[in-house]
């Protein structure tokens, strides 16, 4: 995450720097800072929830519990995140019902990764995902 001016004071260097906090830390996060929108979606990798919270005046989208097709990997226990539009007028959701949805989600995504076995070109692309981004995996992997 781009963040010249360290703004995002809630993020350490490290979460910044590979776009992603713990389950437990995105937790916290909810508690403390307003839900923007909640929802099931799909990107270019994948079906997740998609999270978008507004942290000390950014919109931030985090996105996790969901299957990474390219990484054939569950995503539980970590949530990948971007920055959003800072231009739209945001509605905030109830936390409670935002943290059901959570659990939901949670609780599914659990029992399919208990019976997932990762394939090695899961566990390739991973590799250099995590090292040069999944967008330039994708290109040298597949």
């Amino acid at each position: 995450m781009y963040d010249p001016n360290n703004e995002i004071t809630v993020l350490n260097e490290n979460e910044k720097l590979y776009g992603r906090v713990s389950h437990n830390k995105f937790l916290d996060l909810i508690k403390h800072h307003r839900v923007t929108s909640c929802n099931i979606d799909s990107n270019s990798y994948g079906e997740f929830l998609f999270i978008e919270l507004n942290i000390q005046g950014s919109f931030i989208t985090f996105y996790s519990l969901g299957y990474h097709d390219l990484r054939d990997e569950y995503f539980l226990n970590q949530w990948h995140f971007y920055t959003g539009n800072d231009y739209k007028r945001p509605r905030y959701l109830n936390k409670k019902n935002v943290l059901k949805q959570i659990n939901s989600r949670y609780a599914k995504i659990y029992n399919l990764k208990l019976n997932h076995k990762r394939s090695n070109n899961g566990y390739q692309f991973s590799e250099i995902a995590d090292i040069f981004g999944d967008d330039t995996a994708s290109l040298y992997c597949y």
